[in-house]
């Protein structure tokens, strides 16, 4: 099932794990494997609750991110927002992708793992998300959301 949004001239989609299969190719031709983005996705696809969001401007691809469930908390790997947008617009692209992602799962304050490097950790911080431990999946940073702002 895909359901698609509207917010701020910033077109929001989230595919399921059906409706996913329709758009991986075109997904995976974006990375040709840098930072091993197409295996941490497909690795994402395989867990449950798996949500891809996607995120356009004028009908263009702008970012993504891909939430699922591992170890008890909100997985949200890869996070991948598009070199060409300015910073204060790829912020904003980033934080509505988080959004969205963890309105997919209806746990707005839960724990979440994030890649390190992932765009999507200054949001977090930002909104009050802090780190409480290291993942058992060991490559992952936990944030905890019980301080975020709602």
């Amino acid at each position: 099932m895909t359901t698609t949004s509207s917010i701020d001239g910033l077109r929001l989609s989230a595919y399921d794990i059906d409706s996913f299969a329709g758009v991986r190719e075109t997904i995976h031709a974006l990375h040709l494997d840098e930072d091993g983005v197409a295996e941490r996705l497909d690795e994402a696809a395989c867990r449950p609750g798996f949500a891809l969001v996607t995120s356009a401007i004028d009908a263009l691809l702008v970012g993504y991110a891909v939430a699922s469930i591992a170890e008890n908390a909100i997985c949200l790997d890869p996070v991948i927002l598009s070199s060409a947008l300015p910073t204060l617009e790829a912020d904003r692209v980033c934080r509505r992708l988080v959004e969205a992602a963890l309105r997919v799962h209806e746990r707005p304050w839960a724990t979440v793992s994030v890649y390190p490097s992932s765009p999507a950790v200054g949001v977090l911080l930002r909104e009050g998300w802090r780190p409480v431990k290291t993942s058992p999946l060991a490559r992952y940073l936990l944030l905890s959301g019980a301080d975020a702002r709602p």
